[in-house]
């Protein structure tokens, strides 16, 4: 069974500008009033168990403040896995939560979109849209090559844009 806002709020106290869950009532031996929810998955996120049934943490806080389960995705704007801070949150598609991933672990130009190219045009920039890798130029330098990037960003990304 799914918990009803009037159970979580009576288990969980939210402070939208730290992004802390903080227990009200102790459900068990090892959690305390006060206690902060700080159960981190090997991916980042937060999450947390309540009535035997696991959630994450940026879902509960959704449903916390609206009083909806998200539709979609939860989205954290800045990237960051674990900062719930209600300022930070905003509901997604999968594919507009793809949109705002950083920058991939193996890139080695230190910017987003932006590989290295040829000796004439040293530099090149594309962006991945729709399943598909869009080719948007070469370039004399990396600058030129990201800043590329950032203007199809926009153009295909809009508000979920990630200049990483």
């Amino acid at each position: 069974m799914v918990i009803t806002q009037e159970r979580l709020k009576e288990i969980l106290d939210y402070n939208s500008e730290t992004g802390i869950l903080t227990y009200k009532i102790s459900t068990n031996n090892r959690i305390h009033i006060g206690d902060i929810v700080r159960c981190r998955r090997p991916d980042g996120y937060l999450s947390i168990q309540i009535d035997n049934k696991r959630y994450l943490v940026h879902r509960i806080i959704w449903f916390w403040v609206t009083g909806k389960w998200p539709k979609y995705q939860i989205d954290h704007i800045n990237g960051i896995e674990n900062d719930n801070r209600w300022c930070n949150l905003r509901e997604a598609t999968n594919q507009q939560n793809n949109f705002n991933k950083g920058m991939r672990k193996n890139n080695t130009s230190g910017k987003i979109g932006v590989y290295r190219h040829n000796r004439k045009k040293p530099w090149a920039a594309c962006i991945v849209y729709a399943g598909k890798t869009c080719y948007l130029g070469s370039f004399y330098t990396k600058e030129e090559a990201y800043a590329a990037y950032c203007e199809a960003a926009l153009k295909y990304f809009g508000e979920f844009a990630n200049f990483g």
